[in-house]
């Protein structure tokens, strides 16, 4: 079981950066669904 744990302590630095790559990528998300919904309601 500790398995599983030792992976995310092996590269802490590549591990921060990962986080940042999916905060980046959710905010990313978020502003293109904001701009397709745009888009949406300006061609009805």
């Amino acid at each position: 079981m500790n398995g599983n744990q030792n992976i995310i302590y092996i590269h802490p630095k590549l591990n921060l950066m990962e986080v940042k790559l999916l905060k980046l990528r959710h905010r990313l998300n978020k502003t293109i669904a904001y701009r397709i919904h745009n888009k949406k309601s300006t061609d009805r």
